[in-house]
């Protein structure tokens, strides 16, 4: 008996977005499972629920890096901390500057201890 094929068109696709490290054993499965669907209900209906599998797959977590993809740098983490920093400086002002003075004064406190 011949092995059924899935449709070619949902397998060019999920070899198109998925990543290639994860393409093998996600492909493996679902021909698998596809296998034993065709068994039960039916080549027709395992192509359809194929499509929908393959359809469901296509998320963030799989999907490969684009051609000459770089991923963000810390830069801007700390551009986004320093931002919201000001921020809550500017929007506490008073609670801000008895935080500020008493740091200030605490290290030059230190500072003179230590000489």
């Amino acid at each position: 008996m011949p092995r059924p094929h899935p449709p070619r068109l949902p397998l060019r696709f999920f070899r198109w977005f998925c990543h290639p490290d994860l393409r093998d054993s996600i492909e493996g499965d679902l021909m698998e499972l596809y296998g034993e669907r065709v068994g039960e209900i039916g080549e027709r209906k395992a192509d359809w629920k194929f499509t929908k599998d393959v359809l469901l797959l296509f998320r963030p977590g799989i999907i490969k890096q684009m051609e000459g993809y770089q991923p963000v740098n810390n830069i801007a983490m700390y551009k986004s901390y320093f931002k919201i920093g000001w921020r809550n400086l500017v929007r506490n002002k008073g609670y801000s500057m008895i935080n500020i003075g008493g740091l200030a004064l605490g290290m030059a406190v230190a500072i003179t201890i230590g000489l």
